[in-house]
């Protein structure tokens, strides 16, 4: 493996009101330790973790990621697996999450419309050193519009994206939905009931196209979505897509999970990604465990796998080595 990309909410990142998890997946502690971690046990008491509490989103939920989940993913980064977070989120959730989420080699999101990357503080000296791939967010321009539209009302931004926006919001409260585009600027979310929504985007336009994502609909670029800047991931750091894998859990995982050689769910949270298992279960692992455990449990497998291969690697090379040394038979 070269390349692990992990999705952040559902994924590494869990809630306690999950309404797809089948009961509780853990006791949290009512208050924090002297760290400022939450104490949480397993259902039955057997296993224990200690929980991080990230801020609230933009919709107001505040997920909760353990803390063996984020030093398992710099195990796996120390051991020369690039990390990619790709994510749906929209780019204020992300920048506020910084500080509770996994040290990454490249962080997506906008559903994959942005991509970022850590720069050294000597060139950057800021508290969270983060450039944009400009060339990237180019691509998406042919939809989104340019660049620099944040301060400009959506339904007044250049681009079919924007269009299409515009012309919902004139219909919005008829149709039953709600739009959302606060802090987006290659995406916009589409809320209500699933008939409502599914009526709405019936009239998507070229050039556009739509995954669920925690319920909701997100438009964006048919040049964006989270395969797309993967591939383009994969190619920045020299990897193909059957040395990558990714852990996910929701619908708009799915051609992503197509992708690359193997996913790893610590939780399902769509019936479409429990069809694609049951339908290629081969393709991928679902973990025993739920909620933070499951995300634990996941990265304790690829810790290990990476690392009997790595193991396995040097043996070959103590062997070809010897192989070499020897003396030829008369």
């Amino acid at each position: 493996m070269k390349v692990l990309l992990t999705d952040l909410d559902g994924t590494c990142v869990h809630y306690m009101d999950d309404p797809s998890a089948e009961g509780p997946w853990g006791q949290v502690a009512d208050q924090p330790d002297n760290a400022g971690l939450l104490p949480c046990t397993s259902p039955d008491g057997s296993r224990s973790t200690l929980l991080l509490r990230l801020p609230p989103s933009a919709s107001g939920a505040q997920g909760l990621i353990s803390l063996p989940t984020l030093r398992l993913y710099a195990a796996l980064r120390a051991l020369g697996v690039k990390l990619v977070v790709i994510t749906g989120a929209r780019l204020s959730t992300l920048l506020g999450r910084l500080p509770s989420i996994p040290a990454a080699d490249a962080y997506v999101c906008e559903g994959g419309g942005r991509i970022f990357y850590p720069a050294p503080s000597a060139a950057l000296p800021t508290a969270a050193p983060l450039t944009e791939d400009l060339a990237w967010r180019e691509v998406q321009a042919g939809a989104a519009g340019p660049a620099g539209q944040d301060t400009v009302p959506p339904e007044r931004r250049q681009g079919a994206l924007w269009s299409f926006y515009a012309s919902l919001a004139a219909s919005a409260q008829a149709s039953g939905i709600r739009l959302d585009a606060a802090s987006y600027t290659t995406a916009f979310r589409v809320k209500g009931q699933p008939e409502a929504v599914a009526a709405a985007l019936q009239g998507l336009p070229p050039g556009l196209a739509t995954a669920l994502n925690l319920g909701a609909a997100d438009v964006f670029p048919a040049t964006s979505g989270k395969e797309n800047a993967a591939r383009y991931l994969m190619q920045r750091f020299g990897a193909e897509p059957a040395e990558c894998n990714f852990m996910c859990d929701d619908d708009n995982d799915l051609g992503l999970a197509a992708l690359v050689r193997k996913a790893y769910l610590p939780g399902i949270t769509a019936p479409s990604v429990a069809a694609a298992v049951a339908a290629a279960p081969h393709r991928f692992h679902v973990a025993a465990s739920r909620g933070p455990f499951g995300a634990e449990e996941v990265l304790r497998l690829l810790v290990a796998e990476q690392m009997a291969e790595a193991d396995g690697q040097g043996r070959q090379a103590e062997d070809g080595g010897q192989a070499a040394a020897a003396p030829a038979s008369a």
